[in-house]
């Protein structure tokens, strides 16, 4: 097992280091959290409860939770995943953004 800090998102290394390193596990540095409100606290509670009861490598779909939420989809991208706050979160509980191919298309459960 190794340790690897990355500081810089620029790098694009954040981005791909799931495809290079499929078995790693990653985890935000964040010291001074955003506090959760609106929508993307809503939709945290909502993955937080899959997530309990999830298993390692189960998939949460965006599509699911935009319907449960009644939100489209680029409200849903605009005000909820790309919330600071609600990445934190997700990676809190262990999660991340999941892709079968290029695109995004459910959160993952380390």
């Amino acid at each position: 097992m190794a340790n690897a800090h990355i500081a810089s998102v620029r790098s694009g290394i954040p981005k791909d280091i799931r495809r290079i390193f499929p078995d790693c596990v990653t985890k935000k540095w964040d010291p001074l959290p955003q506090k959760l409100n609106g929508r993307a606290a809503e939709a945290f509670k909502l993955v937080k409860e899959w997530a309990d009861a999830a298993e390692s490598g189960d998939t949460y779909s965006f599509r699911h939770l935009m319907k449960e939420m009644g939100v489209d989809r680029r409200n849903f991208k605009k005000n909820i995943r790309e919330h600071e706050g609600f990445k934190s979160a997700i990676a809190s509980i262990g999660g991340f953004e999941w892709a079968a191919n290029k695109h995004y298309t459910a959160f993952c459960k380390n």
